[in-house]
Order: C-alpha cells, then sequence, then structure tokens
C-alpha cells in the first residue's frame, strides 16, 4: 500500500519537484537457523525528481530518494518487537511516465546505492547486509494550475 503527493516546478522541457511517499509492506526474513520472520515496515520517503520530457506524452524520471522515517516491527507471540530500519537514508528512483491529460501511469524503480547492516533478533545479534529494491506502477490523477502564465 502506498500513497504520494507531488508539486513540481515546470519549465519548458522539464520539471523538478519533491514528493511525499507513504510506504507499507510486508518482508519475510529466513535465516537457516532461526527461522522465518514477517517484518510489516512503515516508511516516509521524500524524492526528489527530475522529470524530461521526451515526448509529449512521455516523461523520464530519475531523482535521489531521502528516507525520513523507516519503522519496522515483528509479531512475537502477542508483542509486536522493534526490528529497526531496513532502510538507508538515501536511496535512488528511476522511472518512465505517461501523461494522457489530467491522468498519470507511472513506473519506477527505486534501488539502493550500498547494502544496509541489519541484525537478526537473537540473542547473539546475527548481523547481516541487505539490499533491496522495488518496482511500482501506479495511476494518479493530476491536478494543474496555469494561473501564472499571461
Amino acid at each position: 500500500m502506498a500513497g504520494r503527493t507531488q508539486i513540481g516546478l515546470k519549465f519548458r522541457y522539464f520539471t523538478i519537484g519533491p514528493e511525499v511517499l507513504y510506504v507499507r509492506q510486508s518482508i519475510k526474513l529466513s535465516h537457516a537457523d532461526y527461522g522465518t520472520l514477517k517484518i510489516k515496515t512503515n516508511s516516509i520517503d521524500i524524492p526528489l525528481i527530475f522529470s524530461l520530457r521526451a515526448l509529449p506524452m512521455l516523461r523520464i524520471n530519475v531523482g535521489p530518494v531521502f528516507t525520513v522515517m523507516n519503522d519496522c516491527e515483528y509479531a512475537e507471540g502477542n508483542n509486536e518487537m522493534f526490528f529497526g530500519s531496513m532502510r538507508p537514508s538515501v536511496s535512488y528512483m528511476l522511472g518512465l511516465g505517461l501523461n494522457f491529460g489530467h491522468t498519470l501511469i507511472d513506473f519506477r524503480y527505486n534501488g539502493q546505492f550500498d547494502s544496509k547492516k541489519c541484525y537478526y533478533p537473537t540473542e547473539e545479534a546475527v548481523g547481516f547486509n541487505m539490499r533491496s529494491y522495488s518496482l511500482a506502477l501506479s495511476v494518479g490523477f493530476v491536478l494543474a494550475y496555469d494561473g501564472f502564465r499571461r
């Protein structure tokens, strides 16, 4: 589940603007000796998107993604246990967008520059490096304001 809001400054062939993106997802983490955990994550990301209009309807998007909150928990019996952060503070996004009037279809690849050191919740604090990526396809409605043009 995800939701986002984007505000962009439009120039002739490109747009630059931040987004606020909320993502909630579940991840299964398996270890041969310690079993499998189902981890629920909530994160708030702020991508800074640079968008180039390649064709009248096609946009190429790229930019850094700043993770400002990443809350990860798992269930142990009836208790919710804090797992720690699973995402780095800065990652990146690449994507394509198709704009049909006020409808936007957006495809994105989100990746990490480097792996994140995480710890499996055991008494020995077993460490591992985690590197993840995600693919996202979204459909949205574009609200445009052209009141500054004269």
